[in-house]
């Protein structure tokens, strides 16, 4: 938060986003996953990979991504195009996207997805327009009988050492609001606590998230959600320890007796492996292993020395 003050104001939906890195688990439970990223030398080409296998059963989903990064067509244009494959879907999409950061002051981004050739799937167009005090987004969702579908929209405004904001998300067919949210934030350099209430499908109540960083190497952070409708109250604490520059621990227990423990390393360029478990500690003597994730990374950038000559004049 602090770095985003200097540029300007935030969106939304970053408010609460430095405890939320804290808090995340670092790994995916009842999982093990490989990712393997490679960018090509001239950064015209990206490729990303994903095999997930399911630790109780022998399910496997894997997905391929094939994506040209942004190009800049002419003054503050840009197109880009990502081409992917999902087995969990078992179907294949393409989006293309094009942005302009100079249509009266605002960035607009518009996306068209696609199954099929010459079909269109999915439209959408997205604005914002940020300043030292404001920053807002607008979206709208065409789905494939050029019907819109949906609306959504957020702001945060500056005032003082606060930020203040929220979103919505309104469903045209039905008439509804599935997801209002309102929040305020208060950051110093190294201090960033953040208060919104919530009314949506998933989530109705309210959300309170602190994130103090104690010392370079350590962050601690805590979350409370209250539901509206019931007394159910859930408290997170958490911490991030950095051990060198190259491995992290994460630890963090909330009041439903979890404890969740994940270790990152980097093995060697290139290379990170990250190991996470989910334990029960309703006994403390006897603490049980509810989840657990395992998950290694590739990331490669240039061709690699044996495909020099195959894709010497291609890339």
């Amino acid at each position: 938060m602090s770095e985003s003050k200097a540029e300007g104001v935030p969106e939304y939906a970053s408010f609460s986003e430095s405890a939320s890195d804290v808090l995340a688990n670092g790994v995916e439970y009842d999982r093990a996953t490989i990712d393997f990223n490679y960018l090509s030398c001239n950064k015209k080409l990206k490729l990303r990979s994903g095999c997930a296998v399911a630790t109780d059963s022998t399910v496997a989903s894997h997905c391929i991504e094939c994506s040209h990064p942004a190009v800049e067509i002419v003054g503050g244009k840009s197109f880009s195009y990502c081409h992917g494959y999902n087995s969990d879907e078992n179907a294949m999409s393409r989006k293309f996207s094009f942005e302009t950061n100079e249509f009266r002051g605002m960035a607009l981004k518009a996306e068209l997805t696609t199954h099929e050739f010459f079909k269109i799937d999915r439209f959408r167009m997205a604005g914002s327009a940020h300043n030292n005090n404001f920053h807002g987004t607008a979206a709208v969702d065409v789905e494939v009988d050029r019907q819109c579908t949906g609306l959504s929209g957020s702001s945060a405004y500056r005032l003082g050492p606060c930020l203040v904001g929220g979103q919505f998300s309104y469903d045209l067919p039905s008439r509804t609001f599935p997801d209002r949210q309102m929040g305020l934030s208060y950051s110093e350099e190294d201090f960033t606590t953040s208060a919104s209430l919530h009314r949506g499908t998933d989530f109705q109540g309210c959300r309170m998230a602190f994130n103090q960083r104690v010392s370079e190497s350590l962050q601690c952070a805590a979350q409370m959600m209250w539901t509206v409708g019931s007394s159910a109250t859930t408290l997170t604490l958490g911490s991030q320890y950095s051990i060198d520059d190259h491995s992290s621990v994460k630890l963090k227990v909330n009041n439903q007796s979890n404890l969740g423990v994940s270790y990152k390393r980097r093995m060697q360029p290139g290379v990170t492996l990250a190991v996470g478990a989910l334990f029960g500690v309703q006994s403390l003597g006897r603490p049980t292993i509810q989840r657990f994730g395992v998950g290694i990374s590739f990331e490669a950038e240039g061709t690699p020395p044996f495909l020099s000559p195959l894709l010497k004049g291609l890339l």
